[in-house]
């Protein structure tokens, strides 16, 4: 699935409710990435935990983010910066071992691939967005991408304002 939203931060923030994060739940952020991957957190209710990047890719140390997952854990959102793919390999073996949700942040990341797949579709969702200092731009603008039927529902009835279908009068 690919449901255009308004911008990136929106895209974030569709996804982390439409894969139901909790008021207060913890979720993993690299501290070096733009703020609206951690704002998109918070305007959900959720909790960013900051966690420093590796010298490698720039993505989150696992190291040092196995130290931070604790009781209230939601998922990890691994972000692709400045063209370069994360090991999302590595990344998604960690989720599954913590029992962690991945939301990809792909902002940066239209055109990356990681062994000859597009980044932003590792995870149980990811987004990628088309601002003006994007590699592909439209001024504005966001994709959610997943391969999960009902998050894609849900994610489409937040930016559609709660209807399943575009012309009617029905919200849900």
């Amino acid at each position: 699935h690919a449901i255009s939203i308004t911008n990136g931060t929106l895209a974030l923030y569709a996804a982390l409710k439409a894969m139901d994060l909790k008021n207060e739940q913890e979720v993993i952020v690299p501290n070096m990435t733009f703020i609206a991957t951690s704002n998109a957190v918070i305007m959900a209710g959720g909790k960013p935990v900051l966690c420093d990047i590796n010298k490698d890719d720039f993505g989150i140390d696992l190291k040092k983010a196995k130290l931070l997952v604790n009781k209230n854990p939601w998922g990890i959102i691994p972000v692709h910066l400045y063209g370069i793919s994360n090991n999302v390999e590595k990344i998604i073996q960690f989720a599954k071992n913590h029992g962690l949700k991945v939301l990809e942040d792909a902002a940066q990341g239209v055109g990356v691939f990681y062994k000859n797949q597009h980044t932003g579709t590792f995870g149980d969702a990811g987004i990628l967005s088309f601002y003006g200092n994007k590699t592909i731009t439209t001024g504005e603008g966001g994709i959610v991408l997943t391969n999960n039927d009902e998050i894609a529902k849900k994610v489409y009835r937040l930016k559609n304002h709660g209807r399943d279908t575009k012309g009617t009068f029905v919200h849900h």
